[in-house]
């Protein structure tokens, strides 16, 4: 994700100064919570990058499969009850419309990147 090897900067950050005066008083590093803060939103975002782009890459799966043969292969309740198993409720995949393999892998990432 980065390099930990890296040597140190000097930022400036502007914080709250009770905030940093609090924590100070209690012995907390503001260098070390900075970094692992940045660290995780560095982890957020590239999760974000990477979720976008197998989307995309997904949906022109999904348009190629279509344009070759429209019929389709997949049964939508098999898909919508593998989304339910990985405890991804946000995209079931509606009665009536067809369901692509791809989606149940969407799904499994969705699982995957929760919390990151």
């Amino acid at each position: 994700m980065y390099d930990m090897k890296a040597p140190k900067q000097t930022v400036s950050l502007t914080v709250n100064s009770d905030l940093y005066a609090r924590a100070k008083k209690l012995g907390i590093n503001a260098s070390q919570i900075a970094e692992e803060a940045l660290t995780q939103a560095l982890a957020r975002k590239l999760a974000e990058q990477i979720r976008a782009e197998i989307r995309e890459d997904l949906a022109a799966y999904n348009s190629y499969i279509e344009a070759q043969d429209p019929r389709p292969r997949w049964h939508a309740p098999t898909i919508a009850a593998a989304t339910m198993q990985s405890d991804v409720h946000r995209n079931p995949v509606p009665q009536g419309r067809r369901a692509y393999p791809c989606e149940a892998t969407i799904a499994a990432l969705d699982y995957l990147f929760v919390g990151v």
